[in-house]
């Protein structure tokens, strides 16, 4: 949190979200929810709105695209912070920075191989039968990718149910 904030505002910043405090609004966050019921359900908000841009693509709708591409980018915000706090909740405090080390490896990893990946099942895509009404190729090829990879998140969505009741939420989150 001191990395955004300008030094003369650190304390003021520090003391309004820190999750200690009972007094925060914090206390209403992940770490009163519980991680492993919150995953899925961001998980399939970045599918809907990956599967909207799509969708916005092929419809040609500027309004569409920036409607699916905010609720997208809620989704996978949401998801890309529970699975840091699930990561500092498995480690607990002592090697809380070796976590965030592996989870920025893993989580800016597979961001970047993901979109390598749609960018080359797009460009394969191009070719394939363009939507009816939809003139342009490469819009399809990348709307008919960005449906694989909304599936994709759909199918790995439950993943984060299993991760409910392992207790970690509960013993090292909770006030």
């Amino acid at each position: 949190m001191h990395t955004f904030c300008p030094l003369h505002e650190q304390n003021r910043w520090s003391e309004a979200y820190d999750s200690t405090n009972p007094d925060t609004v914090s206390k209403v966050r992940a770490d009163r929810l519980g991680t492993g019921a919150l995953l899925p359900v961001a998980a399939v908000l970045t599918a809907a709105g990956v599967a909207g841009v799509a969708v916005g693509l092929l419809r040609g709708s500027d309004v569409a695209l920036l409607v699916a591409a905010a609720v997208g980018g809620a989704g996978y915000g949401a998801v890309q912070n529970l699975t840091l706090v699930q990561a500092f909740a498995r480690v607990g405090p002592v090697d809380t920075p070796t976590a965030s080390a592996v989870w920025n490896l893993c989580f800016d990893g597979g961001t970047a191989i993901g979109a390598v990946a749609v960018g080359a099942l797009a460009a394969t895509l191009v070719t394939a039968p363009v939507v009816p009404g939809v003139q342009d190729g490469a819009a399809s090829g990348i709307a008919w990718a960005l449906l694989a990879c909304a599936a994709l998140v759909l199918a790995v969505a439950p993943a984060g149910l299993r991760t409910a009741g392992r207790g970690e939420d509960e013993q090292t989150l909770a006030p």
